[in-house]
Parts: C-alpha cells; structure tokens; sequence
C-alpha cells in the first residue's frame, strides 16, 4: 500500500543518514587524527632541533675549528669545549657550589672537565694537559694545586649562536647542517656568518658524541 511505501522509504532515508553520519565521523577522526600526528610529529622535531642546538653551542660558541676526528682537536680545545657544555646546563650547574664573594665563579674538578670531554668527543681524544683556557673576556683559570677550574657562572662573550636548518638520520648517526648567526642588535637583519656540517652518533644513553665537522659555507666580509 502507499503507507507501507512511504513508511519503507522513510526507513530507508533513516538508515542511510545514520550510514553517511557514521562515515561523516570516521572521516572526521580520520583527518583530525592525521592532523595530531602532524602536530606530534611537528612538536617531536622541534623538539629535537632544540636539543640539537643546546648540543651544539659549546663548540659553536668557541668557533671550533673543521675537524676529521677528534683525535684532530687539541686539549685546550676539547677543555674548553666541556667547560662550556657545563656552565651551559643548568641540571649540571646544581652541583657546583657558587662563590659570590669571588664574583659568581664555581670551582669544576679536572676530573670532572675529563668526563664531560669525554662524554662529547669519545675516548679517542688528544692527551688532557689541564692549563688555563677560554676567550680572553673570560678566562677558565686552572688551579693546578687544587686540580680545579673557576669558571664565571655567568661568562661574558661575543660569538655566534648554533641555528639548526637540517637533520639527517642513519641508524644513531646523525648529519646537521648548523648556521652560525652573528651575535647582533634584535633590530638588525640577521646575518649568517658561516654553515657548518657536523656528525654526531646518538648513544646508548640518549647523549650524543662528536665524529666531525666540516665548514661548507663562509660569509666574506670583504
């Protein structure tokens, strides 16, 4: 009869909209989950750039030179380098008492130096001959007496800070491409001085250990 027909359609009007409803929701999961991975996804690399940049300052901040190995940088080098990847963490800072009354300086044991070198270039490094290092606006002073470095806490220097523009991974090997931005007024255009190509090997722990660096670009100030 007409009734039952009309009735027939209504139903399956109603089961369709309920289908296109259901599918409506899957598409939109669908595409709200993809954008979360995005986002994660997004949120993961820039969270690893950041890490890559704390890694890289130290040796950025002290403008180190090309190296093919580690074993190619000298003591003073890799010193200074440790020195800097201390006083630049603040979790590693918490162990050192400060001395404000000789001018907001720490006092870090040779041993301590070692490790840390250690722990960013490998076991195969130049033999450690402890002496005073850093730049001349602030010095690591070494008390051979007492077997440790006053560093300022807060050093003072002019140089360059690491930008990330590129991360290859090969297994826990690791090829960045790394910017070193002139150290410049905010209101001026931002100036790369050079472009720098380090390999780094992930460990074990989480941490990461210096291979190499090469310089692939050099700004010619002339």
């Amino acid at each position: 009869t007409a009734k039952l027909k009309k009735k027939l359609k209504r139903n399956i009007f109603a089961a369709l909209g309920v289908i296109f409803t259901v599918f409506a929701i899957i598409g939109i999961v669908t595409t709200v989950s993809k954008g979360i991975g995005k986002i994660r996804g997004f949120a993961t690399g820039e969270a690893k750039k950041d890490g890559f940049t704390e890694l890289f300052y130290p040796v950025v901040i002290m403008d180190i030179e090309s190296f093919d190995k580690p074993a190619d940088l000298t003591s003073e080098q890799i010193i200074t380098a440790a020195v800097w990847s201390i006083i630049m963490d603040d979790e590693k800072l918490e162990k050192y008492p400060v001395n404000v009354a000789g001018g907001d300086v720490i006092s870090i044991s040779a041993y301590d130096i070692e490790a840390e070198a250690v722990a960013l270039f490998g076991q195969e490094h130049a033999e450690f001959v402890h002496t005073t290092v850093g730049p001349m606006t602030s010095r690591f002073y070494y008390d051979a007496e007492k077997g440790v470095y006053n560093v300022p806490v807060h050093p003072i220097v002019f140089t360059y800070e690491p930008e990330i523009k590129s991360i290859v991974k090969s297994g826990s090997d690791y090829t960045i491409t790394v910017d070193y931005i002139d150290e410049r007024p905010s209101w001026m255009e931002k100036s790369v001085s050079k472009s720098v190509e380090f390999h780094v090997t992930e460990k074990s722990d989480g941490t990461y250990q210096f291979n190499s660096m090469n310089i692939l670009y050099v700004k010619n100030n002339l």
